[in-house]
């Protein structure tokens, strides 16, 4: 509802960037949270797989078909099949972002497991769309997202939750 309240007032134009950047500091600060809460340790493609596992845009899997598979050491296979994602009636969803082109929503996720990571579209046969999320060694370790840094700035952005007290 908040990127069709901008594409109603600013156009279909601006919301593409809106979306983007929501999606990408959202994204990116979610997965940060989910490597502590969960304990997601390394900075190998199994950290990188279980960031994308676990990750909440690619959820519920009755809604989003997606299948995480771990190449090698350094490459992680992110496919999404044909799913309600993709069928919704505007195309303001997180999912309706993605098409056959880099997103750096998915590059903010595999970055949280290893900075030197990048999520590259691939062609792969009866999926929708697919990204192979490469670690390359010998690559400058990529910047925080401006994105990421902004919604970091909110005080939900560590936020910790108390563990729960037994009932009497």
């Amino acid at each position: 509802s908040f990127l069709l309240t901008v594409a109603q007032r600013l156009g279909e134009d601006e919301v593409r960037a809106v979306a983007a950047v929501q999606w990408t500091g959202s994204a990116g600060l979610t997965a940060e949270r989910l490597r502590t809460a969960m304990h997601v340790e390394g900075d190998d493609a199994t950290a990188i797989a279980k960031l994308f596992q676990l990750h909440p845009s690619f959820h519920p899997r009755s809604y989003i078909d997606t299948t995480v598979t771990v190449l090698d050491d350094q490459r992680v296979l992110l496919a999404l099949g044909p799913s309600p994602a993709f069928a919704e009636g505007d195309g303001y969803s997180w999912p309706a972002q993605l098409g056959p082109a880099p997103h750096p929503a998915l590059d903010a996720i595999a970055r949280v497991g290893n900075p030197r990571a990048g999520a590259h579209p691939v062609d792969r046969g009866d999926h929708q769309l697919a990204w192979e999320i490469v670690i390359d060694p010998y690559a400058d370790p990529a910047p925080e997202p401006e994105p990421v840094a902004f919604n970091r700035l909110s005080t939900g952005a560590t936020a910790v939750n108390l563990p729960r007290r037994t009932s009497r």
